[in-house]
Parts: C-alpha cells; structure tokens; sequence
C-alpha cells in the first residue's frame, strides 16, 4: 500500500463522523497509524503551523501535509525500528532477551539505562520468560 493509500485509509478511520476532518487531538495517533514515530514536540510544531477548520480540526490536505513533512524530516517509521530490533534476533525467533533488548537500547542513539529496560520488560515480557516479542513491543512504541 503507498503511503498516500494508508493515509487516507488512517484519516477515514479518524474522521468518526464522516466530517471529512478530524479533530487535532488525533494527529499524534493518525501519524502513528500510518506508520511515522513524531515526537509529541514535533506534533506541537505541525499544529502550530497547520491550517485549523473551526480552531480544532483538520481536512485530509492538511493531514497529508502535515504527515509528509513529518516523513520528510526522517523520522523513523515503524518498519525501520521494526528491522533494528529484529537485527539483534540472531535466532529468528522474532523475540529479544533482556540482554538482546539492553544491546539494542544502551549501544546507540539516546542511550538508556538499566532501569529502563527493566521497565520495558516489565510491560513487555507478559508471559514472564523474561523476552519480548519483537512485534508487540514495536506496536507498543508506536502506539504510546
């Protein structure tokens, strides 16, 4: 599916009462449903520079422009993380173990610490095996 295809079909989803906007407060999940990670700064920054319908919404234009600049500014899509996490699955297993998890997490970019890996595994390791699952985990980010 093309990029504009699942925006559109995000923006349907979104536009609950057929409207043909949505409100601004969903921008942020409508993004993440189409697969971009915009931090919530960054959303703020598109609202502010948006073209708002009745002060609180916006059209299916708008939306598209705003999420293209949002790719445009290389965030990361979930497809991207998605492949990162899935490079520490040595065993195709489509699992991470805590130390799997703590290699992916405090060896590049912001680096976090073993508490917060703990935290993770705690919402994450819902069977207690003590690994994620690689998909749940990447959704939960996402969706957050």
């Amino acid at each position: 599916m093309e990029f504009s295809e699942k925006l559109s079909e995000v923006f349907n989803v979104l536009d609950k009462n057929d409207s043909k906007t949505i409100p601004i407060s969903s921008l942020g999940k409508g993004l993440r449903a189409s697969g971009l990670n915009p931090t919530e700064s960054q959303i703020k920054e598109y609202v502010d520079g948006a073209e708002l319908l009745n002060g609180n919404f916006i059209d299916f234009k708008e939306f598209e422009k705003i999420a293209n600049k949002c790719k445009d500014a290389n965030l990361v899509t979930k497809d991207e993380v998605m492949g990162y996490f899935e490079s520490f699955d040595l065993n195709k297993e489509e699992y991470l173990s805590y130390e799997d998890l703590k290699k992916a997490l405090c060896t590049s970019g912001d680096k976090l610490e073993e508490k917060d890996i703990d935290v993770l595994m705690k919402d994450f390791d819902r069977d207690n095996s003590g690994r994620i699952n690689i998909r749940d985990f990447v959704e939960g980010l996402f969706n957050s």
